[in-house]
């Protein structure tokens, strides 16, 4: 293996295990905004006024960047494929529990339109999960035939 496709590979390592406590910090953090009384952000301290004002004024579609926030750690810290698959069914069906938990909650309201947006931010985070992917495995390979070009190894010897 290469210089770069070792570093890449350590990196990429040390960034997985840095995903798992910060998606599940945006699982609890989840948690807590939807059981508030109410959906209005700019009375949570932690959320910067910026963001907490954008997402009064936007409503549903704020659903899109927190399910694209929520299921980019868990896209990285997962390997394999069909891990993959299975946390965005599981973030797809939280979203639309989060609804059914609305409409027992005194001052909120369940809408279809919002489980609709949070799979739109899920589905988001997956493209773009699976490019950088791709871009990421073809820097590898790139790393590998210059390395092999620079030991005068033609890629058809590399078996």
């Amino acid at each position: 293996m290469s210089g770069l496709a070792r570093v890449l590979d350590g990196g990429l390592a040390r960034v997985r295990e840095a995903c798992w406590p910060v998606g599940c910090a945006g699982l609890v953090a989840g948690g807590y905004l939807t059981l508030r009384p109410t959906g209005r952000l700019a009375s949570v301290w932690w959320i910067p006024s910026e963001v907490s004002q954008w997402c009064d004024l936007h409503g549903q579609m704020r659903n899109v960047p927190a399910f694209f926030l929520l299921a980019i750690p868990f896209l990285i810290a997962l390997r394999r494929f069909p891990q993959r698959v299975g946390a965005m069914v599981v973030l797809g069906f939280l979203a639309a529990f989060v609804e059914l938990v609305q409409l027992g909650l005194p001052g909120r309201q369940a809408e279809w339109e919002d489980v609709v947006l949070s799979w739109a931010g899920l589905l988001i985070a997956w493209s773009l999960s699976g490019a950088v992917r791709l871009f990421l495995r073809g820097l590898r390979t790139l790393a590998v035939t210059v390395k092999n070009r620079h030991y005068g190894l033609a890629l058809d010897q590399v078996g």
